[in-house]
């Protein structure tokens, strides 16, 4: 049984001399800071990016992390990594790429 309490889902912040630093870029620009506290920089960084980019980017953290997860301490027996592999492909960049649909309709002849 996998927990997944101990797969980390934040991103952007980096342990540094017992306190925690952001290191963000968002818009073209970058932001550093340094707090006492995981929950600081959070907050930091919602005020930064928005509360609905800081869920989406969090679950894309946790998601690639998670992946690595499974990957690092083999928990999968081999025919399970074949049907993860299916579906980490089948579903990784969902949403990103809509270039390949052709949104324009096509008259027929």
């Amino acid at each position: 049984m996998i927990d997944i309490n101990n797969i980390q889902k934040t991103f952007s912040i980096y342990p540094s001399n017992n306190n925690f630093k952001v290191s963000l870029q968002y818009n073209k620009k970058t932001y550093y800071k340094t707090f006492e506290t995981e929950d600081e920089c959070i907050n930091y960084i919602k005020d930064i990016i928005g509360e609905e980019e800081y869920k989406k980017r969090e679950f894309e953290s946790f998601n690639c992390n998670f992946k690595k997860h499974i990957n690092d301490n083999n928990l999968l027996t081999e025919q399970q990594k074949n049907i993860w592999e299916v579906i980490c492909k089948r579903y990784s960049g969902m949403g990103i790429n809509i270039s390949r649909k052709s949104h324009i309709s096509k008259k027929k002849l």
